[in-house]
């Protein structure tokens, strides 16, 4: 137009980005002159600014309390402008009040914070000098009910139901459904069949963790744990390591073994005889030790716990122990001659005595501490005299000796010796014992002066007393004598009465004036021819009418008060 003022008019196509030219031509009087260039750079608007959530298409979502969410272009990225765009998230509490979204907020798309109430979102793009606002997205969170669980007990004893676990806050009728769960091994796991508001959970030893889930319109709410502890009821084993009957010796102990199951520590409550005594058990195994100073003892557990809460089942019955006083044994050893002895020991008291005997040896009554006591060979025992009180035991040792009595001996006969010679005793072998030859009288020489044929030489001359005796230990001495004797007498061979002065008597050497010897001569046919009562070594070969007997062998007795001294033959020759 023909005027000095371009009037405004309005570019309709928006298809792309253009550029517009203009200029003004000025004409006067034939004149004309052309004005500079105006550009109008034409930019397309933004299109394609929809924002939607990652829960799907629209403007608006229900999202469970406490969650975040991305809101951005899901479709259709905005598009228009200049091709390169500028993003600024905003949020409303009301929708008419905006403020900048918290958090980063200047990227295509938008991580929401948690969202607990009603929130708005909202879009701004700028490319250019273009700006588009999209459209509202509204937020509405699904507010779960308080999810708080309880229990009014948390500590249960075997054989004790725990209490239900339940809901601080009622949650039924909310259309909610319900889910226990349980940690085993750090890992949360349903328990089967636990649906309801409440849970009665089972006895379990140890500690368990417990949760409820709840869910309404696909949102969760893990309730807060809750531990539940399960205790074994402490059991308490207890016995005497000794027996129970007990010596009362000095400084004397007997020991308790304790056996206890259960959560350490344990607090054990003893009676002994009356006496209440507390103890602290840190071990499943002790011994304690107890020093006895009295006759008996009673010994009990009258209270048991644990670190847990539960009561002792106490499964060891009550101990008795009974205590003796000590004895001692008393007895002396004896020798005796026979086989019976009079056993001589204390009396013990309390208690009671008892004789033990080795083979071969018996008694009357075996618990007589004076028993008769007799043995079926002679020898030497090892008896014991054993006192008993209870279990308090003394023993005695004692040595009986037991010797035969030795039967009187026989020494052997009489001997009459003209000569010395070596002679053979003949005396009775001992029954029991040791014999020996002891010289009483005279002198000679024994070669075993224990052996009952010993031989015995060098005699003296006359009376030489032998005594065989026999000893055996205590038993009395026994013997018999034997007498041998040494002629001192000497009988010639033979004389020859021819008068010639020499030999011609019987002379018989040795004999004393008072000796009163009497002779007797015989012929070789026994006929007495000479006798003499008391002989004086006169006989000249006569016979008793004093008629000479002629030259031949004679025999002669010569006696003393009867008894033969000496006999032979003596030859007559003149």
């Amino acid at each position: 137009p023909d005027t000095t003022t371009f009037l405004p008019f309005t570019l309709n196509d928006f298809s792309s980005h253009r550029f517009y030219y203009y200029k003004r031509i000025i004409e006067q009087s034939g004149c004309y002159d052309t004005s500079n260039i105006v550009t109008i750079d034409l930019i397309p608007p933004i299109v394609g600014n929809l924002i939607q959530s990652t829960l799907g298409l629209g403007s608006l979502a229900h999202v469970c309390s406490g969650t975040t969410l991305w809101l951005g272009s899901i479709n259709v990225n905005p598009a228009g402008g200049t091709g390169t765009f500028n993003y600024h998230w905003l949020q409303s509490s009301d929708s008419l009040t905006w403020q900048n979204a918290i958090g980063p907020n200047s990227y295509l798309a938008y991580s929401t914070p948690a969202i607990y109430d009603t929130v708005y979102y909202s879009r701004v793009v700028t490319s250019g000098v273009c700006v588009d606002t999209s459209n509202v997205f509204t937020l509405y969170p699904i507010l779960l009910p308080n999810n708080q669980i309880t229990s009014s007990q948390t500590s249960y004893c075997q054989g004790t139901a725990p209490d239900s676990i339940f809901e601080s806050e009622n949650t039924q009728g909310m259309g909610i459904s319900y889910q226990w769960q349980w940690l085993n091994n750090g890992n949360w796991e349903n328990i089967p069949g636990a649906n309801y508001p409440y849970y009665n959970p089972p006895f379990v030893f140890g500690e368990r963790m417990y949760r409820r889930v709840i869910e309404l319109n696909n949102c969760i709410s893990n309730s807060n744990e809750v531990a539940i502890m399960g205790y074994n009821q402490p059991t308490i084993l207890f016995f005497l390591e000794e027996n129970d009957s007990l010596c009362l010796t000095p400084n004397l102990f007997v020991h308790i073994h304790v056996h206890l199951e259960g959560t350490s520590p344990w607090n054990i409550e003893f009676n002994v005889n009356g006496n209440h005594f507390i103890s602290h058990q840190f071990s499943t195994d002790s011994v304690y030790s107890i020093s006895l100073n009295q006759l008996n003892y009673k010994i009990f557990v009258t209270q048991l716990s644990d670190a847990g809460i539960c009561s002792g089942v106490i499964l060891s019955d009550t101990i008795f122990i009974y205590g003796f006083n000590p004895i001692s044994a008393h007895s002396s050893s004896m020798e005796l001659c026979g086989n019976t002895a009079t056993l001589q020991a204390s009396n013990p008291y309390p208690g009671i005595g008892t004789w033990i005997f080795p083979p071969n040896l018996t008694a009357n009554d075996i618990h007589n501490p004076n028993a008769q006591a007799i043995a079926s060979v002679y020898g030497t025992y090892t008896a014991v005299w054993k006192v008993e009180n209870g279990p308090c035991i003394d023993t005695n040792q004692v040595t009986l000796t037991f010797y035969e009595p030795p039967h009187v001996p026989n020494a052997g006969p009489d001997l009459i010796l003209d000569e010395n010679q070596t002679v053979v005793m003949q005396a009775s072998a001992p029954t029991a014992g040791v014999g020996t030859w002891i010289i009483e009288q005279g002198a000679a020489s024994i070669s075993d002066i224990h052996n009952p044929q010993t031989t015995i030489s060098n005699f003296a001359q006359g009376i030489n007393i032998f005594k065989w005796e026999i000893r055996n230990g205590i038993c009395p001495i026994v013997f018999d004598k034997v007498i041998i004797e040494l002629n001192k007498l000497f009988v010639p061979e033979g004389f020859s009465p021819n008068g010639d002065g020499i030999n011609d008597y019987f002379v018989i050497n040795g004999m004393e004036p008072n000796d009163n010897y009497s002779l007797q001569i015989f012929d070789r046919w026994g006929n007495m021819v000479y006798s003499s009562d008391a002989y004086q070594n006169n006989w000249q070969g006569k016979d008793v009418n004093e008629n000479q007997l002629p030259d031949d062998t004679y025999f002669y007795l010569l006696k003393k008060q009867d008894k033969v001294k000496r006999s032979g033959y003596i030859v007559l020759k003149r």
